[in-house]
């Protein structure tokens, strides 16, 4: 074998044991990664390759060889934060992949689903490097007296925790923000004050220079130095699309705050109320609630699916404070007025986590809904929704950080895709999404989320697979 073609064996065979020797980085990576300010920060879009950038950097320093910046020799002490030991999943996926061939300890292990393992979640250098994975939420006496050389940031960090954290810094300790801010995250103006304030310094990986322009979208976020990009100027395009006008310059790298300018649900059009028809066949149906005991915030919804269009059939919108018996009655008329259907026909209901007021001394609940429209029909629950194992049973949508924006997302996929029909009856729902701009305070909100519990029920399958059948 020549020379050059040994070398060529060799160059190969150490890209696949020390995968971080290949690495390549985008303009904006790189100039993160060579910033030698105590407190760095990189504000990047959505698919930028911020948790990469992040691992390499942890990499680098457990093994005292950094190609962009002098760093303190191992061993190095470092932890890493995120909302939960599940969102850092990401992050812990491309360090156990980066830290193969450097040197760790055989006792780490990396359980995909869960992420690296141990309590907490650690890995661990034969050299006496280590990091360990905390939650923001964690209670913190374990590592109350820990003195780090560096702490990686990557999601979003509430203001109330960084005094914490940098109280943990040793002296010429580091920190590294990598972060997309989003309007379910924690508040990320404080890091713009310390940018502002040159406590931070600052490197932003934008998607694009306007959201609303797709003419200015930038591939330098994801393109690696040399090297093709790894998204598409249309899959940005689709990506920004996607998002709710409010979070899309959080989301593509620009901003730290949400701009909520104008209708969120810009995908409907008029055509999804003036085309309606009734939908023909076998359909899955699906009665959604969300809780209200203030006068007016009461809301509910039915609608139907074929497994592609989604049919919102009917609206309940009372103007004045109910009580749940008068909410089951108003669900019975409902059903009937809306698809010919009774509390007996088998379809999905799903009401929101209940709602108590000292001020009105009452309480909405789903199974105390269940219990009043068991009472106005004179059947037992196991008797109604026949075909359910559980009878009449009101589900509670799941939620987690961030399912407002999540939900209310995919309906306007729905709405971008023509693949929703509202029936023109459904004045105030019409209403609701031509003019909610945002504020979670409205009250055309209480609408939208019945909307997303509908859809989610239904489109998603949260709740039942396979779909039921009805016929129509």
């Amino acid at each position: 074998m020549s020379a050059a073609l040994e070398l060529v064996d060799d160059l190969l065979e150490a890209r696949e044991e020390v995968p971080i020797a290949s690495l390549r980085w985008s303009l904006p990576g790189l100039r993160w990664l060579s910033d030698d300010a105590r407190y760095r920060v990189l504000r990047g879009g959505n698919g930028t390759g911020k948790s990469r950038l992040q691992a390499f950097e942890i990499v680098c320093r457990a093994i005292g060889i950094h190609p962009f910046r002098n760093c303190k020799p191992p061993p190095v002490k470092m932890a890493a934060y995120g909302y939960s030991h599940s969102s850092l999943e990401s992050l812990m996926s491309e360090l156990w992949h980066q830290a193969q061939g450097t040197g760790l300890d055989p006792r780490c292990d990396y359980d995909p689903g869960r992420g690296i393992t141990g309590k907490p979640p650690r890995l661990l250098w034969r050299n006496g490097s280590y990091i360990v994975f905390l939650t923001y939420s964690q209670n913190s006496q374990a590592y109350a007296g820990k003195s780090l050389d560096y702490q990686a940031l990557d999601e979003p960090c509430p203001a109330m925790k960084w005094g914490e954290i940098e109280g943990r810094t040793r002296e010429g300790g580091e920190v590294g923000l990598t972060v997309t801010p989003t309007p379910e995250g924690a508040d990320q103006v404080w890091v713009a004050d310390k940018v502002r304030e040159q406590t931070f310094s600052l490197t932003v990986a934008p998607l694009c220079s306007n959201p609303d322009d797709p003419t200015t979208i930038t591939l330098e976020s994801v393109t690696p130095k040399g090297g093709r990009p790894w998204l598409s100027r249309q899959r940005i395009a689709e990506k920004i699309r996607s998002w709710l006008p409010l979070e899309r310059a959080m989301r593509c790298g620009l901003s730290w705050e949400e701009i909520a300018v104008g209708r969120q649900l810009d995908g409907f059009q008029p055509r999804h109320v003036e085309l309606w028809e009734p939908p023909r066949g076998e359909v899955s149906g699906c009665c959604s609630t969300d809780h209200g005991l203030d006068p007016g915030r009461q809301a509910s919804l039915l609608g139907a699916t074929d497994g592609h269009m989604v049919w919102i059939l009917g609206e309940y919108r009372p103007k004045v404070r109910t009580s749940t018996e008068q909410d089951a009655e108003a669900l019975i008329r409902l059903l009937r007025d809306g698809a010919g259907w009774t509390p007996s026909t088998k379809l999905l209901w799903v009401g929101d986590r209940s709602a108590e007021s000292q001020k009105w001394a009452s309480r909405k609940a789903n199974a105390v809904l269940a219990r009043a429209i068991s009472e106005r029909v004179g059947k037992p629950l196991d008797q109604l929704c026949v075909g359910d194992p559980r009878g009449l049973y009101i589900r509670t949508p799941h939620k987690f950080s961030g399912s407002v924006y999540e939900g209310l997302k995919l309906v306007n996929g729905l709405f971008l895709a023509d693949r929703i029909r509202i029936h023109p009856r459904c004045a105030l729902l019409i209403e609701a999404v031509k003019g909610w701009e945002g504020d979670k305070k409205d009250r055309r909100k209480d609408l939208l989320d019945a909307l997303r519990y509908l859809v989610e029920a239904l489109i998603e399958g949260h709740y039942l697979r396979p779909p039921l059948l009805l016929s129509r």
